[in-house]
């Protein structure tokens, strides 16, 4: 029997559906996570808990994705972050690069998937190389 702990990922998603998807999805994968569906509970959570990995929506109802990673590091607190994102703005693709690290990134359309133009990216806008991390 298999004792190895489980990685821990978060997921900061205020869209209930496409959160329990992506829940879903990671514990097919093997790995263990915690929903929020909003930055206080993110907040809240990890104030008593570890985690791996924050998946992390640009948009929240109680904040944006930003402040909420500006608090988490300002706190001391260096979880990894993966933003998610409907956005189409450059700018803010380029300031979630930026805010946590670089890392291939796929905008996400509401009420539907992905199409030719929604491809991932390899090279963030500012030409910088980006890491592959799963989508």
């Amino acid at each position: 029997m298999n004792h190895t702990p489980k990685p821990l990922i978060i997921i900061a998603e205020d869209d209930k559906d496409l959160a329990t998807l992506i829940a879903t999805q990671l514990e097919v994968a093997g790995m263990q996570s915690q929903i929020c569906h909003e930055a206080s509970h993110v907040e809240r959570y990890l104030k008593n808990n570890f985690a791996n990995l924050i998946l992390l929506d640009v948009h929240l109802p109680d904040d944006t994705g930003f402040n909420l990673m500006h608090e988490l590091r300002q706190s001391g607190n260096e979880t990894p972050v993966i933003f998610l994102t409907g956005e189409n703005a450059e700018i803010k693709k380029v300031k979630a690069l930026e805010m946590g690290g670089p890392c291939r990134y796929r905008a996400r359309r509401t009420g539907g998937g992905f199409g030719a133009g929604d491809q991932p990216r390899d090279h963030d806008p500012a030409g910088r190389r980006a890491e592959l991390c799963p989508l």
